[in-house]
């Protein structure tokens, strides 16, 4: 059966309202450059900093792959509530196209049962709130982001995120203060990858972190002509190969299992440059969790805790998840 083009979701206080799936929002807004790398498709204003979002999640992507060919890759949710950050910054706030934005905080809880792929995309409701909105001259300058994301009416999982917004202008002359805003020189060659099944990657390109004798540190690879992670150029190493270097070093700690991360807190102290070695360090905590953090220049500039279950263990799933404001089926470890 096909999804329907169009949800009429359920509000107590507010009444019914509709969202469709049957194409993606701008692609300006959400700071993509290809049109497959855009996941939202439509959002309604519910007032009082509050809204509903509308995403698709692909079965297949060149980067989003499936875990264990039974579940939507969780860094997923990290992309769609980016997104949707950048969408309603723009609409409902009204921030210039050009501003930059740059997180601090992020944390997600998810349940591993709505994760599970069923036959086609998924269609994913976020219900979202601003708050801690700080305003300067009349112009959005902070704010924190939290979302529940439903599917089919059932829990997926809660995501937060606390980001700042700067000019233009201030950025750049923010980065040259520090002697980073310059032309980049040619590419230098990124390290050899890992095996991609160590961190269970189908392609070399999606390895994110370098070969090496160590256990538990690696270099970071960056790959400029990657089509997700630098869908647009940047200056900087992005928050979502940090992430993906997070979720890897996770997985290459744990190599008897597939690691489902299902649990994230991550904090971005301060830039990664592209053009300087960077390390990543990991250290277990519980039985399928990680420390881990980001190094450069004897800096982190990275870190969080990230966790979760066993996706290739038999027996594990139930196929059926929870309903919106039922308990969790499981979230694999809690963090604070």
């Amino acid at each position: 059966m096909s999804a329907p083009d169009q949800v009429v979701h359920s509000l107590s206080e507010k009444g019914k309202v509709q969202v469709d799936f049957q194409s993606t929002v701008p692609r300006s807004l959400v700071h993509r450059q290809s049109l497959g790398e855009v996941i939202l498709t439509d959002w309604q204003d519910l007032g009082s900093d509050r809204f509903l979002v509308a995403a698709q999640w692909p079965r297949g992507h060149g980067y989003f792959e499936p875990v264990d060919s039974m579940y939507f890759d969780p860094l997923l949710v990290v992309e769609t509530l980016h997104q949707a950050a950048l969408l309603l910054a723009h609409t409902a706030y009204d921030v210039p196209l050009e501003h930059h934005f740059l997180a601090e905080e992020l944390q997600y809880d998810l349940h591993a049962d709505g994760l599970l792929l069923r036959g086609g995309p998924a269609q994913i409701l976020l219900d979202v709130g601003f708050s801690e909105v700080r305003r300067r001259r009349g112009g959005l300058t902070a704010f924190r982001i939290t979302a529940d994301l439903t599917r089919d009416g059932r829990t997926v999982g809660r995501c937060r995120a606390t980001a700042r917004i700067v000019a233009s202008a201030d950025y750049t002359r923010y980065r040259r203060a520090g002697g980073r805003h310059r032309p980049l020189p040619e590419q230098p060659l990124p390290p050899l990858p890992l095996p991609p099944k160590r961190v269970r990657r189908t392609a070399p390109h999606n390895v994110v972190l370098g070969a090496t004798a160590e256990r538990d540190r690696w270099p970071l690879r960056v790959v400029l002509d990657h089509p997700t992670f630098f869908d647009r150029p940047s200056d900087h190493v992005p928050g979502l190969l940090g992430l993906e270097a997070m979720r890897q070093a996770l997985q290459a700690l744990h190599p008897a299992e597939t690691v489902l991360p299902t649990v994230l807190r991550a904090s971005f102290r301060s830039f990664l440059d592209i053009t300087e070695t960077c390390h990543v360090h990991a250290a277990t905590a519980g039985r399928l969790g990680a420390h881990v953090a980001l190094r450069q220049n004897g800096v982190t500039a990275v870190e969080g805790m990230m966790a979760g279950i066993d996706a290739s263990a038999p027996g594990y799933c139930t196929g059926a998840f929870s309903r919106v404001g039922s308990g969790p089926s499981t979230a694999g470890a809690t963090g604070g």
